[in-house]
C-alpha cells in the first residue's frame, strides 16, 4: 500500500510538477478521506480499514473522527440501554425460573476487561 502511494506520488509529480502535484495530491487526498467520512458516519461500511492505514489513519482520525462530547455522551447512553436492557432480561429469566435474582454488586458492569490490552 506504501509503495502504490509512493507510486502515485512520483506519478503526480511527473505530470503536473512537484507543486502543482502537490496541491492536487492533497486535495485528492482530503476529498477522499471526506467522502469516506461521510460514508462511514451514513453507516455505509466500517471505518476501521482506514484508521488502521500508516500515513492517512492518523490523519483520518484527527481531521474527520474527532472525540466530541456528542460522540462519548452517545456511547455512553448507548452502553447504559443495553446493560439495562441485559439486566431486565436476566430478571425475567430468574423471576421465572425461581432463582436467585442478581445482587448489586453482581449488577453493575465489568468495564476492566474491555479496557484491558488483548492477552494480559
Amino acid at each position: 500500500m506504501i509503495f502504490g502511494m509512493i507510486l502515485f506520488l512520483g506519478l503526480i509529480w511527473s505530470w503536473l510538477g512537484f507543486w502543482i502535484g502537490s496541491i492536487v495530491l492533497s486535495l485528492v487526498v482530503f476529498g477522499g478521506l471526506a467522502l469516506a467520512s461521510t460514508s462511514a458516519s451514513a453507516g455505509e461500511y466500517d471505518d476501521r480499514f482506514l484508521r488502521a492505514l500508516p500515513v492517512i489513519g492518523p490523519l483520518y482520525v484527527r481531521l474527520f473522527k474527532k472525540e466530541t462530547y456528542y460522540r462519548i455522551d452517545t456511547m455512553l447512553m448507548f452502553r447504559e440501554a443495553v446493560h439495562n436492557a441485559v439486566l431486565e432480561v436476566i430478571d425475567t429469566i430468574t423471576a421465572e425460573k425461581g432463582v436467585r435474582a442478581l445482587s448489586e454488586s453482581e449488577r453493575r458492569p465489568i468495564m476492566r476487561e474491555f479496557y484491558s490490552p488483548k492477552g494480559s
